[in-house]
């Protein structure tokens, strides 16, 4: 109910200074990677078990750090809701640029893979109006100089991954030959166990924890966790709520957490970091936009061509002034 009432009120300016705050926590884990430890807090080095120690066998894995959170993962989820964010806010000119060197060195140093994929696919999906365009000028033999370099650009960068896919996958797998599930196989397959079981009220709306071997592990999963916890009915309301508030303008933001969360527990916390941004994206509309005054220049024209509005109608909609 909390995620709810923030989604339903914060406005754009509380984001702004988020950036700042990851801003200062990347600072942060920057000194942590060259200082080669993965937190600068004892409490923190302590609760994280089961890795190497860091730099291990010379993988970037075992150099990720936390930044000022309780482990690496939370703090690529953080880097993660500030690359949304950079969109989202349409951060413009050389702020743009900054903020988008210091998060590609945050998502470099977290290292977290399924970050890392989640990230490849939101800037998949930001980039179809550009690629649009792109075609458009193609067909229509409007060849520009910054499309022809882009092109380039494209084309070095699959030449480089292509040519260095031996080294790109023994990073992204750890080193190990097989497949690295990181022991999600086991996770996954006790959870799915436990709501065949107990398949419509789960656990009783109490969160579900599995001990293994003396240690305790959420679902590694969004909708696993959360249909082994509260049951079928209740899970397919959290899922409702989702799909009936997605639209072409959050839709962006929106698929790849969800993507994100095939791999992770990271929503339907209660209250978290994750969950708070999440519900905000959640309850986007176009008045929303409008409101924060967070619409594109081709939007406004769209809206002007439509309609017949004058620019100080326009602007004066964005103000709220008139319906």
């Amino acid at each position: 109910m909390i995620s709810y009432l923030f989604g339903k009120n914060v406005n754009a300016r509380v984001f702004h200074y988020l950036l700042l705050f990851l801003s200062f926590e990347i600072f942060i884990g920057v000194l942590e990677y060259v200082s080669g430890v993965k937190s600068f807090f004892p409490a923190v080095l302590k609760n994280i078990v089961g890795e190497a120690p860091f730099g291990f066998n010379g993988l970037i894995y075992y150099k990720r750090v936390a930044g000022l959170s309780t482990n690496s993962s939370v703090f690529a989820f953080k880097v993660f809701i500030g690359i949304l964010l950079l969109h989202h806010l349409k951060i413009k000119g050389r702020k743009l640029y900054i903020y988008a060197t210091i998060f590609s060195i945050g998502i470099l140093i977290t290292f977290t893979r399924s970050v890392i994929l989640a990230v490849l696919f939101f800037l998949t999906l930001a980039c179809i109006p550009q690629m649009s365009n792109f075609l458009k000028d193609l067909l229509n033999r409007k060849l520009r100089v910054l499309y022809i370099l882009l092109a380039i650009g494209v084309f070095a960068l699959l030449f480089t991954l292509i040519s260095n896919w031996e080294d790109l996958y023994f990073q992204l797998n750890r080193g190990m030959e097989d497949v690295d599930m990181s022991e999600r196989d086991i996770v996954l397959q006790l959870y799915y166990n436990f709501l065949e079981e107990h398949p419509f009220f789960g656990n009783g709306s109490y969160k579900l924890w599995m001990n293994i071997n003396g240690t305790l592990y959420h679902g590694h999963n969004s909708y696993l966790q959360t249909f082994a916890t509260h049951g079928v009915f209740i899970g397919l309301l959290f899922l409702y709520l989702v799909f009936r508030n997605m639209n072409k303008y959050n839709f962006y933001y929106l698929l790849p957490i969800l993507i994100l969360s095939q791999f992770q527990y990271v929503i339907f916390w209660g209250v978290s970091f994750m969950d708070l941004v999440f519900f905000y994206f959640l309850f986007i509309t176009k008045d929303s936009l409008i409101k924060e005054k967070l619409l594109t220049e081709e939007t406004k024209g769209k809206v002007k061509e439509k309609t017949g509005l004058t620019n100080l109608k326009v602007r004066q909609i964005e103000k709220g002034q008139i319906l």
